[in-house]
């Protein structure tokens, strides 16, 4: 009698001869990073892919809703990061694919439904990517700001490319010598970039190129070397000014060529934006691609 396959081996049998599309593992993978593989039957390359996937989206979930300063600093780079893992593994899943058809010597030829499908699947997985929910929950958080103004020099120069963390005073109040992002009294639609000098209740006077609160010398990092200048109705020598209830008061570095609190009063504290970093990192090339 002939000798019949063991229907325990029919199921390998059918997945050797079944042709796989690398178009659509590729998609899979795009859309969730491990899922092309896991189509390929190689589960332990798909397993590893999706639990990496996992950790990563876990591990920004939980900055996310817990943020720091130090750690907002590097938020910006996660959607590049995670987009270069998509595509990794998208590129993979392709290949496998590929590999795996030319080794069996099978031609997949997806009919008209198919390749309804997998053109539906191409929209889907461009829409409703991860990529999208890691992109638009870090500019929530972190924007990519270039310095428009001469007046916070020589700490930030015109043309420097810096990062906001809008996130920090969301927990915490600016504290003295803090660089600040906030909408302009004048015209909320532009953001001003000055130094925190005081809060409500306080007093602040200019005297001598020194600012005076409450007293006291405010001597911060990186204002020693600044010598500010009294200027403007709010900025008079030998007057003390007490800041109203809701309000800061704010100063620009480059004293001479600065427009601050000096010039148009106090700044209401609804008006602060975020607080600005220095950036080591190429964020211009990143923000222009991924942050508006």
């Amino acid at each position: 009698m002939p000798n019949n396959p063991h229907p325990s081996n029919i199921s390998a049998i059918y997945e050797k001869l079944t042709p796989r599309y690398p178009t659509l593992a590729m998609l899979l993978s795009f859309f969730l990073p491990g899922a092309g593989q896991i189509y390929l039957k190689q589960k332990g390359k798909g397993t590893a892919l999706l639990c990496a996937t996992t950790a990563f989206l876990g591990g920004f979930i939980t900055i996310v809703a817990n943020p720091s300063g130090e750690s907002n600093k590097y938020l910006f780079l996660a959607p590049l990061v995670f987009l270069l893992y998509e595509l990794f593994a998208a590129q993979d899943a392709f290949f496998s694919a590929r590999a795996l058809n030319a080794k069996h010597h099978l031609r997949p030829q997806p009919n008209a439904r198919q390749q309804a499908l997998m053109i539906a699947g191409t929209v889907l997985a461009l829409i409703f990517n991860p990529f999208h929910y890691l992109k638009n929950q870090t500019n929530d958080i972190i924007q990519i700001f270039r310095i428009n103004s001469s007046s916070m020099e020589p700490t930030f120069r015109k043309g420097e490319v810096c990062l906001i963390d809008k996130s920090v005073y969301r927990l915490w109040n600016p504290k003295p010598g803090d660089v600040i992002v906030f909408n302009a009294p004048q015209d909320i639609d532009r953001l001003f970039v000055k130094r925190f000098i005081a809060k409500e209740h306080q007093t602040v006077e200019i005297r001598n190129g020194k600012v005076i609160v409450n007293n006291a010398p405010l001597d911060m990092k990186g204002m020693a070397a600044i010598r500010y200048a009294n200027a403007g109705p709010y900025g008079t020598p030998g007057t003390a000014l007490k800041v109203p209830p809701g309000h800061y008061y704010v100063l620009g570095d480059n004293s001479a060529s600065s427009k601050d609190s000096r010039d148009w009063g106090y700044l209401p504290n609804g008006y602060l934006v975020g607080k600005v970093y220095k950036s080591y990192f190429p964020v211009d090339f990143i923000g222009r691609l991924l942050i508006r």
